[in-house]
Formats: C-alpha cells, structure tokens, sequence
C-alpha cells in the first residue's frame, strides 16, 4: 500500500502567489492524502485565499513566529507517512508526488525524496546536484557535496515523519533551517533519493530573505560552523568555510564595512591561508583615505580583468 502523504505550506503575507502554489499541489496525478497551509500571521488577503479553497485544505492560524516555527506547527500537525513540503510561492509538477512515491515504492528504505529544480522570476536556472549522480545517494561524496553547497531545495522534498520525530523540529533561530536539517539528516544517516528531473519551479522574488545574497552567505556560514565533522576530512572542511568567509568579507567591502570585512578575511586565514586573504587584511588595516584609493584600485583592476582587458602600468 502506498505511503500516505501530508503537504505541508507556510504562508506569510502570500496572497498573490499562494492560489497557484495549492491548485498545483491538489490538482496532482497522485494527490496529497492531506494539504496542511500554515498562516503565520498574514496581514494581506492570504486568508481570503485560503477561505475559497473550503475543505480542500486544512488551515492553521498562528502570530506570526517566522517560517521555521510555522513549518514545525504544521509537521506537528500532519498525519501522513510522509511530510512534502512546499514553499507559498513555489509550483509543483504535476507529477512530483508521483515520481517521488514510484521511488519509494522501489525502495521504501528511502528517508528523503528530491529532486531537480527550474529556478524562474528575477533569474531563470536550474537547481540540481551536479555531477550525474541520481537514485539512491552514496553518503560520503554526497556529504561533500552537500556541506560545499546547499544542493536541495525544501520545496522539493518528501521527509519521512519517523525521521522528523527522531531528528527533532527544524531550528527556528537559524535562517537557513532547511540546510541544518538536511546536514543533520545525514549525520544521522539518513538515505537520501535525488530525481534529475524537474520536480518544482522554484520562484525568485525580491521579497525572499534569498534576495539577500550577503544574509544568506552568512546563514550557510553558520550552519556549516555547527556541521565541520560530516565530511570527515577536516582540510576540506577548512577550505570550504575559508571560501565562505572570504565571499562574505568581499561583500562587506562592497557595503561599506571594513571592519566586518577584516574580521572575515582573518577568519579566513585561520581556517587557511591564501594570498587573497591576506591581501585583503593587510589592505584593510591600513588608514582610511588610503584604504579607499587602494580598494578602488583593486576593483577597477577586477573589473578591467573581467573585461579581458590588461591592467594599467605604473
């Protein structure tokens, strides 16, 4: 017998793209045994939405708590075998829940279902796992993939209810609560199923808290910095936070904090050193009117590289 399934959505200020997100989630080849929408305090015409859908969804009303505490509420209260959660303002394919429980059907030992991604909106690209690898995951070069960038996207996947008991709720204070689970998952050893196909059209928004490139650097930062001892291979571990820590201190540059920007490029020379680190410590330490000539100079050089032009002499 097929594994029952629970879709849970959170939903925060959603009117406008909520309506598309269930009619895709109930309308299925193989729909959800029950669609779960968390309100996490709209104030807009989310609730208006929810009102002409009836009975075809259950509804939670909570304050707003932010969307971890409004995903654990609706987990919580969901009864299936298996949680599919889906973000207010993604879209599923018609035959995401289909292709996911095929996969299960084949091997119920699987934990985690996802699968590939079509990003559109402010970007169009493709969100996946690169390198061909698809099925059931091997865990150590998928760790490492895993811990070098955050590969799944929440809306694609189908989370076993057992495991979400076991592991415990998502971390509501982290912002990236959705990459610490993943990670946590697979200390755990959980078995993850990857589809390459295109399970979700994700949607990019200026409203998203991923519209903010420099929060988001410094979310999967932080989940890293809790998760160093999953690939086994303390080096790479190093290099990978050193990467991050260096791309943070770049952007910091560029919104005008220096001070920020040095503490993240000596963070960087701690986990490992290299030459851009370091330059960018040293150019940061010195007085500010040169500093700024210095930091000019060296962007215009990127730029003129970039452009496949030669630096100037002098």
């Amino acid at each position: 017998m097929s594994p029952s399934v629970s879709a849970v959505v959170t939903a925060y200020n959603a009117e406008r793209h909520l309506g598309e997100t269930l009619t895709a989630i109930l309308e299925q080849t193989r729909p959800p045994d029950e669609v779960i929408v968390v309100d996490d305090g709209s104030t807009d015409g989310t609730s208006d939405v929810l009102r002409e859908l009836g009975s075809a969804v259950r509804t939670i009303r909570q304050p707003n708590g932010g969307h971890a505490n409004a995903l654990n509420r609706g987990c919580r209260a969901a009864r299936g075998d298996y949680l599919a959660k889906c973000d207010a303002d993604d879209v599923w394919a018609p035959d995401k829940l289909a292709r996911q429980l095929a996969a299960l059907d084949a091997d119920p030992g699987i934990d985690i279902a996802f699968g590939a991604v079509w990003i559109f909106g402010l970007e169009e690209s493709r969100w996946d796992v690169p390198g061909g690898s698809y099925g059931v995951l091997d865990r150590e070069p998928f760790a490492r993939a895993l811990f070098d960038a955050n590969l799944i996207c929440p809306s694609s996947t189908l989370l076993r209810r057992s495991l979400y008991e076991r592991l415990g709720p998502f971390v509501e204070h982290l912002p990236a609560e959705d990459y610490d689970y993943w990670l946590r998952a697979l200390a755990a050893g959980a078995r993850f199923h990857y589809d390459p196909r295109i399970l979700v059209r994700y949607r990019r928004h200026d409203a998203q808290i991923t519209a903010n490139l420099l929060a988001v650097r410094r979310a999967a930062l932080e989940v890293r910095q809790t998760h160093p001892d999953l690939v086994g291979d303390r080096a790479h571990a190093d290099a990978v936070l050193a990467r991050e820590l260096r791309a943070i201190g770049r952007m910091l540059v560029d919104e005008g904090e220096p001070r920020a920007a040095r503490r993240a490029f000596r963070a960087s020379l701690r986990r490992r050193a290299t030459p851009a680190a370091l330059a960018w410590t040293v150019l940061l330490a010195a007085p500010t009117a040169q500093r700024r000539r210095l930091i000019d100079l060296s962007l215009a050089l990127r730029r003129r590289v970039a452009a496949g032009g030669e630096a100037p002499s002098g």
